[in-house]
């Protein structure tokens, strides 16, 4: 695998490129209670083995699937608003079951040492030939797997897409749990350019009009009915609008968990010119991610908490009610 790895910028504070997205520091690890460092410690984790702590994960999913109902209650009603109307649902209780298993890996393996995702032949060529493109490309994940990953390849391989990320990730990491979370995640992570959902579409049109790269969920809030999993969803369609527009590539990827290692998948382009409007692009994206999500629903995280929050049920996905 020929890697092209740029070098990240050293900064001690925030910068606003031209385009008006923003380089950010690396952030400290901020303080916090001495049980909650000792478990977030990089220095202490990099002495524990990742199988061991996997393990441990596991076995602890197994008692909590077993004996801790709020635990089993969460996991079946997030499974439930998954695969509620698609051919998964009846299996829905083992599907619940491994949901549990693998938020608890994840949780666990999170302050591990990251590997190196594992990438197969074909998605290195993939990679490769798109470096040679003639137009902007869209990278298109959901929230399923380990997705913290993937530009990190990315990155591995010279492409230096805009990101577009919560507001939470723009915030000072807070002294508690989910601080130290969220400065890990940056620290572990790129320094690429990032940018806001709200008002960032001027600004991603012209990366990808000038050949640029940029990365944006899919499975997002939003104001666009589509037939999702089987119901009614309201979702972001700046993916397709973006494509539309400016003629980019759309390149699915995710990356899937193997024990203790990842796998990082590239799915072939989808070229707009070929697929119709914005209309027809939008759902024909929402067709392979929703392929891909059915293969192993226990793999997606919870929508409740990466933007739907109450709005995501079994009954349809709906725009939360303080985005309306």
């Amino acid at each position: 695998m020929a890697l092209r790895r740029p070098s990240e910028p050293c900064l001690e504070h925030p910068v606003v490129l031209p385009d008006g997205a923003i380089l950010l520091p690396k952030p400290k690890l901020p303080p916090a209670a001495l049980p909650v460092r000792l478990k977030t410690s990089p220095v202490l984790r990099r002495r524990i083995p990742s199988g061991l702590v996997l393990a441990r994960a596991e076995a602890k999913a197994a008692r909590l699937w077993e004996n801790h109902h709020p635990t089993r209650e969460h996991a079946l009603r997030t499974m439930a608003t998954v695969v509620a109307g698609t051919p998964r649902e009846p299996e829905l209780e083992a599907l619940a079951e491994r949901f549990v298993t693998e938020r608890q890996a994840w949780e666990a393996l999170f302050w591990q040492p990251w590997p190196m995702p594992r990438i197969e032949p074909a998605s290195v060529a993939l990679l490769e030939k798109l470096r040679e493109r003639d137009r902007g490309l869209i990278f298109s994940p959901c929230h399923w797997g380990p997705y913290f990953a993937k530009t990190t390849v990315l990155f591995q391989f010279g492409y230096l897409p805009h990101v577009v990320a919560g507001d939470w990730y723009f915030e000072e990491p807070t002294p508690d749990w989910w601080g130290r979370r969220h400065a890990l995640w940056a620290r572990k992570t790129p320094q690429l350019p990032i940018t806001r959902p709200k008002g960032s579409f001027d600004t991603l049109a012209r990366v990808l009009s000038d050949g640029g790269e940029v990365l944006i969920y899919f499975d997002l809030p939003g104001r666009h009915e589509t037939n999702f999993l089987g119901k009614r969803a309201m979702l972001v369609d700046g993916t397709a609008r973006l494509a539309a527009e400016t003629g980019a590539l759309i390149v699915p990827i995710r990356t899937v968990r193997e024990g203790v290692s990842q796998l990082l998948e590239v799915a072939p382009p989808l070229a707009p010119d070929r697929i119709g409007g914005v209309e027809e692009i939008h759902e024909e994206l929402a067709r392979f991610h929703e392929a891909w999500i059915l293969e192993d629903p226990a793999a997606m995280d919870d929508p409740a908490e990466f933007g739907w929050r109450e709005g995501a049920t079994p009954a349809g996905w709906d725009r939360p009610a303080e985005t309306r």
